[in-house]
């Protein structure tokens, strides 16, 4: 799936030396563009006006690089991970809630229930001598793979 940006582009062309300057601004496709606005932005970076004989402005859509997208892709995944943990590590701590989840997630695998016993209990014992800190720190260099 290709993704796109409108690219608006303003330009003046010099009476003086001929040369031609350019500013540039980047939208959203899906969000509804104020023209005006964008148009009188582009002139003031180039030091004019937007009813400047000199001075014009367009856009078109341009598709970003196949690379581009997937970082962008690799940082909010990392992003989003990172602020789970961060929420973990910082929010409001509930050891029945932790321990819920990790029970569901046991019976999803497929544990059998003394297995689970022994891993809630074990789990107690590490909520009494581990830091949420120090837990997230473990997860993150992921002792388990």
């Amino acid at each position: 799936m290709a993704y796109e940006i409108e690219l608006h582009y303003g330009f003046e062309r010099s009476h003086d030396t001929y040369e031609t300057y350019h500013a540039f601004e980047a939208t959203d496709i899906e969000e509804e563009a104020d023209d005006a606005a964008i148009e009188a932005k582009l002139a003031d970076l180039l030091d004019c006006s937007p009813d400047d004989e000199d001075f014009d402005c367009k856009s078109m859509r341009i598709t970003l690089p196949e690379r581009t997208v997937e970082r962008i892709r690799a940082e909010g995944y990392a992003a989003g991970r990172l602020g789970v943990l961060a929420q973990m590590i910082e929010g409001p701590w509930n050891n029945d809630a932790c321990k819920g989840y990790a029970i569901m997630a046991m019976e999803r695998a497929g544990l059998d229930p003394e297995m689970i016993r022994k891993v809630s209990s074990a789990m107690t014992d590490c909520f009494d001598d581990t830091t949420v800190a120090e837990a997230g720190r473990y997860y993150v260099k992921g002792a388990v793979r």
